[in-house]
């Protein structure tokens, strides 16, 4: 596998240097499309995320919204947060939340595929301005385009919560209360705002960063596709 591995970066590595005009173009209009489309459209949502993550908001969502994503989802309370966030910023900000709830072992590996599969849309914004107005040139559609997407995603949801693995475990929602929630929330490690806040906006430009760099890359890459004519096979 790391000689196929090797060999493809290899070939690339060579398309590279026989299409420069291409490669130069491309790359500058993903950074061109990251700067001035990308990040200020995620990144606050990216720091406002990570702030509710880290300051542990989720602790009390996991309590407090249990009984109602275990019998609508088959997901823990927390992923509450990934639904909201997903359907309000739009993608990769639910998937990125997903990804922090399987790291702090608060959903399993099951529940945050489940999680990912539909709670990273089109952000509102997208669909009504991007694809309505500056695509299509309908700005009447968008409203039917957002009522399209955003409820056959719950219902995606809601499928794929029918196909879980089946708990045997019977979940007892008793204890469950707003107190049960608060006490959660201060069990959460003391972190001071300055650190918190430091910590929050370093992880949010890594991510940030990272799907820069996916952008650049698959816009290089299709573009020497074109250029040597393997798309238009």
């Amino acid at each position: 596998m790391n000689i196929v591995k090797a060999c493809g970066i290899f070939i690339f590595l060579i398309l590279l240097m026989l299409c420069p005009q291409a490669t130069a173009s491309s790359a500058l209009n993903a950074l061109n499309l990251w700067w001035n489309n990308v990040i200020p459209a995620l990144l606050p949502f990216f720091i406002i995320s990570e702030l509710l993550i880290n300051v542990g908001i989720m602790n009390c969502l996991s309590i407090w919204l249990t009984p109602i994503m275990r019998p609508l989802f088959k997901l823990p309370g927390a992923a509450a947060l990934s639904v909201v966030m997903g359907f309000v910023s739009g993608a990769p900000t639910g998937a990125n939340i997903a990804a922090n709830l399987r790291e702090k072992g608060l959903c399993s590996q099951d529940e945050g595929s489940r999680l990912i599969a539909f709670t990273n849309n089109c952000s509102p914004l997208f669909i009504l301005i991007t694809i309505a107005v500056a695509t299509l040139q309908k700005p009447d559609l968008g409203v039917w385009l957002a009522l399209s997407h955003y409820p056959i995603n719950l219902i995606i949801g809601i499928a794929l919560g029918f196909l879980a693995p089946k708990n045997l475990k019977k979940e007892n929602y008793a204890n469950i209360s707003f107190k049960t929630g608060i006490n959660a929330l201060k069990c959460c490690p003391k972190v001071a705002i300055g650190e918190l806040l430091a910590n929050s906006i370093n992880k949010a430009l890594k991510n940030i960063i990272t799907i820069g760099g996916f952008i650049v890359f698959f816009a290089v890459l299709t573009a020497i596709l074109e250029e040597v004519g393997i798309l238009r096979l």
